[in-house]
């Protein structure tokens, strides 16, 4: 997808149509035409970069291929960048199918994520959002420069693409050969021993050449611009490490651009506009990445007056809570709503720099407020925060526990603490909010996802698998006012049980294993008809870490959940709640996706850090 807006009249009736913006995108021509070239010195020329996470449309092993690399392409110090990007004897180790030991996991994954992508008709609607999302924030600022001499020029930058996308990737012929410093051409499209196809035993519509292309920076330069101007919801906006990097990689591809040249174009990430994360980055060791294994030597910088301006505003929680308003039961009081606001946390350690807890936390006192302002009678105690659970130092070594729902997400851990998580209500597990929510009796639970502002199979089948396995599916109320059914086909985004691509083969004793006696794993909360108990043993070898596939960490996705069930006080039921059970009901909120009101924030935002004499410029 290569795309540049500058032709206002087509982005404004791209804008009243967002299921025409692909369409849209097509018909764009990448060069600014000749009439606007004889313009060039008398106007001001901006461009504008839309930095989302990104991520492939579609489920392939070329996907994954180019995942992989892509995120290792980031981290100087990772075995992936150091031993396979330029490697070509190695290239089949990104995928590695062919290898029963290291594939087990990898084939989890893609199992996982075919059931995600299933439930949502087999595309990932998040590219097609970011494109509707990149057409609004054009035409806002076109209308914002109407009485101006500026010109804006928008296109999207990912911190990773699918395949088809890569030439949205900050610096794609990094990827490609270093921009030249490589003797090897990255070029691969698999092999069989990879998930190749006959006849040629490559990825079907492989393009070995797909990163040898320009990127958003090139075709900006081309525009002429003279300032870029980064503004980020690649995690909702919030700062974040994984948006750094696509900084720093733009700040190379610029310079790689211009390197023959007396020209200059200075790039300034709006959401850290005064620098923060570059001031906080380690200045010891040089070459320092999540990957480095001595200790990293940082800089204390404070956060006070550096906050980020995308997220921090009111008016941007005032957005989201359109989406958890929408989500809201007709038939219960707000009195008797909780708010769940679930999120994601940082790469453990990068604490020392990283503020996106700091910032999670802004929003979600910020978006109390607004819900607050909207419904007062709701309680401020049933507003609570919500993060995914980490792996535990179990017998030496650090591996997933049953008790951390088998997960490793949820390292949130405030900027500059000794790996502290947020203080009372804003820094609990899910289990335990969901639980404070139970016992303090709300009959509706809106479940946020603050850090994602599109439509996605994380948010909208990864997600409410993860709740109903605490609080059952049997209460899930869809939001009924959508304009597209979320899961064609389905009635809902549920499992049997959770994640759902755990091994199906059980033994219940080392012995048994050495005797090939198994039975089907038992997934079913209070037992199984055969027995079989529940949970399952663990399965995983002794002296190794727990396997992310092992049936011990495997959830049932119950009726009504495994909060306030004990199985020795009796059997659970499929018809009603038992014991202390969640009686109520709960729903997903809605994304803001391509909303006006989120496009004239950004805008309002970039045209703040313009001219802003305490904007870095990188």
């Amino acid at each position: 997808m290569r795309f540049l807006h500058e032709a206002s009249r087509l982005l404004a009736s791209c804008h009243a149509y967002a299921l025409l913006a692909a369409l849209c995108f097509s018909t764009q021509v990448l060069f600014p035409s000749e009439a606007m070239a004889e313009k060039a010195g008398e106007t001001k020329r901006i461009g504008v970069l839309y930095l989302v996470h990104g991520g492939a449309r579609s489920l392939n092993f070329s996907n994954f291929f180019d995942a992989g690399i892509q995120m290792a392409s980031y981290d100087e110090n990772s075995p992936t960048y150091r031993n396979i990007i330029w490697q070509p004897e190695n290239w089949h180790r990104v995928v590695p199918v062919g290898d029963s030991q290291q594939s087990s996991e990898l084939l989890g994954l893609i199992r996982k994520y075919g059931f995600q992508l299933g439930r949502m008709g087999n595309l990932e609607p998040a590219a097609q959002i970011t494109e509707a999302q990149v057409v609004s924030l054009q035409a806002a600022l076109d209308s914002a420069a109407q009485s101006s001499t500026t010109q804006f020029f928008v296109d999207w930058v990912g911190w990773i693409a699918g395949s088809d996308d890569v030439s949205s990737l900050p610096f794609p012929r990094f990827i490609y050969n270093r921009d030249g410093e490589s003797a090897i051409a990255m070029r691969y499209c698999g092999s069989p021993t990879d998930g190749g196809a006959q006849p040629n035993g490559r990825w079907p519509l492989c393009d070995p050449e797909r990163y040898n292309v320009d990127g958003p920076i090139d075709r900006l330069l081309r525009a002429g611009v003279e300032k870029i101007i980064v503004v980020d919801t690649a995690v909702g906006g919030i700062r974040f490490s994984k948006s750094l990097d696509v900084y720093k990689m733009l700040g190379r591809a610029r310079d790689a651009a211009l390197r023959h040249t007396n020209r200059s174009v200075p790039i300034i990430w709006a959401n850290d506009y005064t620098g923060f994360m570059m001031d906080a980055y380690p200045k010891e060791p040089a070459d320092s990445t999540v990957s480095t294994d001595s200790p990293r030597v940082t800089a204390k910088v404070s956060l006070e007056n550096r906050g980020n301006p995308v997220t921090d505003d009111p008016a941007y929680a005032s957005i989201v809570v359109d989406g958890i308003v929408r989500a809201m039961s007709a038939s219960v009081s707000p009195t008797d709503t909780g708010v769940l606001l679930y999120n994601h946390g940082i790469f453990p350690g990068n604490e020392v720099f990283d503020p996106k807890i700091n910032d999670t936390v802004t929003l979600h006192e910020n978006l109390e407020d607004a819900l607050l302002n909207r419904h007062p009678t709701m309680s401020p105690e049933n507003i609570v925060g919500a993060w995914e659970g980490v792996k535990q130092m179990v017998d030496g070594k650090l591996q997933r526990t049953r008790e951390m729902r088998g997960e490793d997400l949820g390292h949130a851990y405030l900027y500059g603490s000794d790996a502290q998580m947020p203080p009372g209500k804003w820094g609990l597990r899910y289990w335990e909010a969901l639980e404070r929510l139970k016992d303090n009796g709300v009959k509706h639970i809106v479940v946020v996802f603050p850090q994602v502002i599109v439509t996605t199979t994380v948010g909208k089948v990864g997600l409410p698998n993860q709740v109903a396995q605490e609080i059952g599916y049997r209460g899930f109320l869809p939001v009924s006012d959508l304009d597209v059914p979320l899961w064609p086909g389905y009635d809902s985004p549920f499992a049997n049980h959770w994640p759902p691509d755990a091994d199906r083969v059980c033994y219940s004793s080392p012995s048994a294993r050495a005797e090939g006696v198994s039975h089907d794993c038992c997934y079913r909360l209070g037992g199984c008809v055969d027995g079989n108990a529940y949970p399952e043993a663990r399965q995983t070898p002794a002296g190794q870490p727990l396997s992310r596939l092992d049936p011990q960490i495997v959830f049932d996705v119950p009726p009504f959940g495994q909060l306030g069930y004990d199985p020795a006080l009796g059997s659970p039921s499929n018809d009603f709640p038992v014991q202390n059970q969640y009686t109520g009901t709960w729903s997903i909120w809605v994304p803001m996706d391509d909303s006006p009101r989120l496009a004239e924030h950004l805008a309002s935002v970039v045209l703040s850090v313009i001219n802003n004499a305490q904007a870095r410029e990188l």
